[in-house]
């Protein structure tokens, strides 16, 4: 992790369109954040440290598949200033651009050593990133692509899940976050934003709460 400059990453493969958040879930939770856990602190871009790491473990001439869908042009940017990163502490990250399908059954099949996929959490950390967390995703499609498991990690997302008080899950969070943060079984390496413009003659845009707008309200002035 520390090999990896999440900020080259954000200007370069997303033309600046996107922020770094510290922790195991994305954008749009501060309340579920973590001082304790933050990945910017824990591990931030430092070659030297991370050359110094796989020295530690013995590791040399270290060889990763990147699988991730081809479709998906900002992942082939990514994945590029990955592996520049990666030869600079002595890893060769093997860039493996595929389907989509073909991404899903081998991601989702553990075929692989690193991927990158996108999620949303559609207004609750419940709702899209307990999934990549949970053991009893491991291996779903869309959900638990690294097969990382704890159940005392099960235990509290699931009870995060089934109270309202925010102070309380808050606190359930952090305790989750100070298992995860450790193993870092998944890095979030930004949240993406988007731009868009519009005729100032167009109205009915937005209408949803996602980002899965229709053109069914849109009209012309």
């Amino acid at each position: 992790m520390h090999a990896i400059d999440r900020e080259q990453i954000v200007e370069q493969a997303q033309g600046g369109l996107g922020t770094i958040d510290g922790g195991p879930f994305g954008a749009g939770f501060d309340w579920a954040t973590s001082a304790e856990s933050d990945y910017r602190t824990l591990f931030p871009h430092d070659p030297a440290r991370a050359r110094q790491l796989l020295a530690a473990a013995g590791v040399q001439n270290l060889t990763l598949d990147f699988v991730f869908d081809s479709a998906r042009g900002a992942f082939a940017s990514a994945a590029e200033i990955m592996r520049d990163n990666l030869r600079q502490v002595g890893i060769t990250l093997n860039i493996q651009p595929v389907e989509r399908s073909v991404m899903v059954e081998r991601v989702y099949g553990r075929q692989y050593d690193l991927s990158m996929q996108s999620f949303t959490s559609g207004g609750d950390p419940a709702i899209g990133y307990h999934r990549i967390y949970l053991t009893t995703a491991a291996g779903t499609n869309f959900a638990n692509a690294t097969g990382w498991g704890n159940p005392e990690v099960d235990r509290i997302l699931a009870e995060a899940a089934s109270v309202s008080d925010i102070d309380r899950r808050a606190a359930l969070y952090r305790q989750a976050f100070a298992i995860i943060a450790p193993e870092i079984p998944v890095l979030v390496l930004f949240n993406e934003l988007s731009t868009e413009a519009y005729n100032v003659r167009l109205t009915g845009q937005r209408q949803r709460l996602d980002q899965r707008d229709g053109l069914e309200l849109v009209r012309w002035r």
